[in-house]
């Protein structure tokens, strides 16, 4: 198996499904992510956690022959988005998976579509 110091669990999510919600169901989403919010934090393996904006509000930057391209939204095109990613401490890609599990968005498919991934870190240099 594949020996890791760090994961990064990327969680994807479908602009569309959660534009359907009713306010009711917005207004749940944090009570129904604090259990898994919770055991993820309890498991001592959380070491960062990014929740971006929508995708509206991101840019793009492409090489240019003169000058990076800057364009408005995301680099890909997709039905579905990031909208969480996090770093979690790991001996092996099993035991990555399931931290990464503890997650709300391995859960709560019926408020957000989507899913997670998990990809090994070959490299996890911090700055201070």
């Amino acid at each position: 198996t594949l020996s890791l110091h760090d994961a990064l669990p990327i969680c994807y999510y479908d602009p569309q499904k959660v534009a359907q919600l009713s306010p009711q169901e917005l207004e749940a989403i944090p009570n129904a992510c604090k259990p898994y919010d919770e055991a993820l934090n309890a498991s001592g393996k959380k070491r960062l956690l990014v929740c971006f904006t929508d995708p509206e509000t991101w840019k793009s930057i492409r090489p240019s022959t003169e000058k990076p391209l800057v364009t408005e939204g995301s680099f890909q095109s997709t039905q579905e988005q990031v909208g969480v990613f996090f770093v979690v401490e790991a001996e092996n890609i099993e035991e990555a998976v399931e931290t990464a599990s503890l997650h709300p968005s391995a859960h709560l498919g019926h408020y957000f579509g989507g899913g997670m991934e998990v990809r090994p870190c070959e490299l996890f240099e911090e700055y201070v």
